[in-house]
């Protein structure tokens, strides 16, 4: 909403104006996404800060501030940002309005205000493992350096002028920047949340700041930093994270952390996205894992290019799974540990089987969403795609021993499918926390049990083999004809061999998939 025209001068910010200037934020950068994503050049070219940004925050759209103080509604904006903070510019933006919301007070005046953003710029800095200058870090330096006005107008129209200034001197502060000939798109999306604030006390809309858009092809940029950018929640201690980011800054680079306290949100760009997941697993529990490319290497295949074979997509979890599936002659999507892939990455691994029919196995109901978007996608690049909605590994081996590239799409659907049907498929793993089961409660470090994804038993007592005995038993053993063991690691026979001699009319194979969390996985046939 627009202000009231105010004949006295307004000496505080209350939670609808600061809500009010957040939802005009979220819509300024709506407006201008495209725009920023164009300008995004540094630290890697890859065009989303517009995009990253807005995900951040559009979450505060649904946010009252009816019956909130303005430090109160701040602390849920910090909270709800930092939740949902995409990428590298979204970890900072998240961490500027956290720095914002703990600077606050109850009554917030024109000084209080200085103080928060004082404190949003040590805050966003402080996220940041290798600060540079031209960025938006510089530009919130440069807003702490504005002298306090006790009018609220007055005092937000010379931020505006000020972050408008620092946005355009960007260009000359930074190489990258002015090789592109643009501003630091992270430096303009700071500048239009302090435009917000003013236009929402002022009612007064800017006018949009005239930057130079890129004029040079980011192919001419010779990125050779790391290849993919990873963020995750982390639930740890205080000494863990400090540890973590230790080890992500041997890692990689650009690590960033937002949140004062745990789940703190990682963003980290790494070579190999297993090794910042892994040394987070050694410290506490990641969790909603997201592996983006930061340079897309996707091409778009003319269906002319393609073999007319039909091969298979195969989604699953661990280093040595992803051998044997590729040694079956199918491409694998290796997922992180608590994750799913993301559609691109299932849509580029179509692509690189290079051929004109794919079968996409899932290998995780929670994947079908994904798989079947690819398909649409993939549909439209001129590749015939269908999901055969396998929900566990076990079942996509099943389905990928069957699979003839000689047949056409239909078939070796048809044929897969069926042989999915017959596949019962369970799980053994750990408790990570204490919660309440369709089988009773567990606490961390019992032994469960799982059959299609369902909890059916629980111990503190028995190891790990023992209840992978248990589930087999509850899936049918004693009459299968197969049962499929896939370990998390290489080991003895002794599984093995007990369970040939628990169920000694099946066939019982064993391989090591590498997959963390999960010391078993089962199938009966």
């Amino acid at each position: 909403m627009f202000s009231k025209s105010r004949s006295k001068p307004l000496l505080t910010i209350d939670a609808e104006i600061y809500l009010g200037a957040l939802r005009r934020f979220v819509g300024h950068l709506r407006t201008n996404e495209v725009l920023i994503n164009d300008l995004n050049v540094f630290p890697v070219p890859d065009g989303d800060t517009g995009t990253n940004s807005l995900l951040t925050v559009q979450g505060c759209l649904g946010l009252d501030s009816t019956t909130l103080s303005v430090q109160e509604l701040a602390q849920l904006v910090a909270d709800v940002c930092g939740d949902q903070a995409r990428g590298n510019s979204g970890v900072i933006l998240s961490e500027y309005l956290r720095g914002i919301a703990d600077g606050l007070a109850e009554n917030v005046d024109t000084s209080i205000w200085q103080s928060a953003i004082a404190n949003a710029a040590k805050v966003a800095r402080a996220s940041v493992s290798s600060p540079q200058e031209g960025t938006i870090l510089t530009v919130a330096d440069a807003l702490v350096e504005v002298a306090v006005e006790n009018d609220v107008l007055a005092y937000t129209k010379s931020l505006v002028q000020a972050a408008r200034h620092a946005v355009q001197l960007t260009t000359d502060q930074l190489p990258e920047l002015q090789a592109a000939g643009v501003v630091d798109a992270g430096a303009l999306v700071l500048s239009l949340f302090h435009d917000s604030l003013y236009e929402q006390v002022s009612g007064v809309t800017m006018p949009e700041l005239d930057v130079a858009t890129r004029t040079c092809d980011l192919d001419s940029f010779a990125y050779d930093g790391p290849a993919n950018e990873v963020m995750f929640l982390f639930d740890g201690t205080g000494e863990a994270l400090t540890e973590l980011k230790k080890m992500l800054n041997q890692f990689g680079d650009s690590v960033t952390v937002s949140g004062s306290l745990a789940p703190y949100n990682i963003h980290v760009h790494i070579d190999e996205p297993a090794q910042a997941v892994d040394a987070a697993m050694q410290l506490g529990s990641p969790y909603r894992i997201v592996v983006t490319p930061l340079i897309s290497s996707e091409t778009s295949h003319q269906a002319e290019d393609l073999r007319q074979t039909t091969r298979a997509v195969v989604i699953c979890h661990g280093s040595q799974m992803v051998k044997i599936i590729e040694q079956a002659g199918a491409v694998a999507v290796q997922a992180m540990p608590r994750a799913e892939p993301a559609t691109w990455e299932i849509r580029a691994a179509a692509q690189k089987a290079n051929t004109q029919n794919v079968v996409i196995l899932p290998s995780d109901s929670d994947c079908f969403g994904s798989a079947n978007k690819a398909v649409r996608d993939l549909l439209k690049l001129g590749i015939n795609a269908q999901v055969v909605p396998t929900a566990s590994i076990i079942q996509s081996l099943a389905a990928l021993a069957v699979l003839d590239e000689n047949d056409d799409l239909d078939t070796a659907v048809t044929h897969m499918t069926r042989v999915v049907k017959d596949v019962q498929f369970g799980s053994v793993t750990v408790a990570q926390r204490s919660v309440p089961t369709p089988a009773g409660p567990c606490v961390r470090g019992d032994v469960l049990g799982l059959v299609a994804g369902q909890v059916v038993a629980i111990s503190a007592e028995l190891s790990p083999e023992q209840m992978a005995l248990v589930v087999m038993t509850n899936l049918g053993g004693d009459g299968a004809d197969i049962i499929t063991i896939v370990a998390s690691e290489d080991s003895d026979e002794k599984l093995l061999n007990q369970a040939r001699k628990q169920f000694p009319g099946a066939d019982v194979i064993q391989v090591v998939g590498g997959q963390s969390l999960w010391p078993y996985l089962i199938g009966v046939e």
